[in-house]
């Protein structure tokens, strides 16, 4: 009896050594991640639903640190009550609120083999969605996840313009894995690769043409177009830029390199803001001929 008494002790201090060993780490399965009352400025919430929405057609992964970053308070813990996809995972609802009837909240799914927890979906009331909306990339970029500097691979190709004589040799790098590439006689093409199937896929163009006429072949089926925007330096030289839809929305940029050899790049659903994985491909590019 006294040995049985002495083996169910030792397993109480051993339960109790485990647990206390469990204290201060990430929230185990059930239980709550967020401490706050969710209440942020308009402007915050707005923002965060922009990020939400950014990272979202991107396949980027939005961490519950991510939102709290940009509202600058804690959510406010709603429990397993409310969503649809909610599993023995322990998933989460957490609010943010501009007012007790304006308010944003999403489903957190915590990973167990990264213990991390990462947005599943979201829903607001009450909040006028053109306000989010018509939030730009540049307001979001100190939010968002720098470029992979370190993880960058090198390409090179001969691009002969269409009807063309003189070959350009077009070099550039770009992020390993985020980025599928698709090269021709006159151009290559990026997509990002983590944006699956969307319909906004980023997309990058560079295409060698014979002249400044084919520049601008289909420049009267452009809708919205703004001219004279900011020249930025593609491969040593000044490329002139404009902005228009067509088919998407797309920023392009153009300039003649030499006789007979044109070079436009197109960013269609994207921006190339400092920093970004745009900016770096287009810093990278150089051009050179025989």
């Amino acid at each position: 009896m006294k040995k049985l008494l002495s083996l169910l002790l030792a397993l109480l201090f051993l339960c109790s050594a485990f647990t206390a060993l469990g204290e201060g780490t990430a929230a185990a399965p059930g239980e709550p991640i967020a401490k706050g009352d969710g209440i942020a400025p308009e402007e915050k919430v707005l923002l965060m639903m922009r990020y939400e929405d950014y990272c979202g057609d991107r396949q980027i992964p939005v961490y519950y640190e991510d939102l709290v970053r940009i509202a600058g308070v804690e959510g406010k813990d709603g429990g397993n009550d409310g969503a649809n996809s909610m599993t023995e995972y322990g998933d989460r609802i957490i609010f943010w609120y501009i007012t007790d009837s304006s308010y944003v909240y999403y489903t957190f799914r915590r990973t167990p083999e990264e213990d991390v927890w990462t947005t599943e979906q979201w829903a607001s009331q009450n909040i006028d969605r053109a306000k989010w909306e018509g939030i730009s990339e540049s307001e979001l970029l100190p939010y968002l996840p720098k470029a992979d500097t370190e993880n960058m691979e090198a390409f090179t190709a001969d691009f002969v313009p269409f009807m063309g004589k003189k070959t350009g040799h077009i070099k550039l790098t770009y992020p390993k894995g985020r980025w599928n590439l698709s090269p021709s006689s006159d151009n290559v093409s990026l997509n990002n690769s983590w944006a699956g199937e969307l319909s906004n896929v980023p997309y990058i163009e560079i295409r060698s043409q014979v002249s400044e006429e084919r520049v601008h072949l289909n420049k009267e089926k452009f809708e919205n177009l703004v001219e004279d925007l900011p020249e930025r330096t593609i491969a040593g030289v000044s490329f002139k830029c404009r902005k228009y839809k067509y088919v998407s929305e797309i920023i392009e940029y153009y300039a003649k390199l030499s006789d007979d050899f044109w070079l436009t790049v197109k960013l269609e659903n994207m921006e190339d803001l400092e920093g970004t994985e745009a900016d770096l491909i287009l810093k990278s590019i150089e051009v050179t001929f025989d």
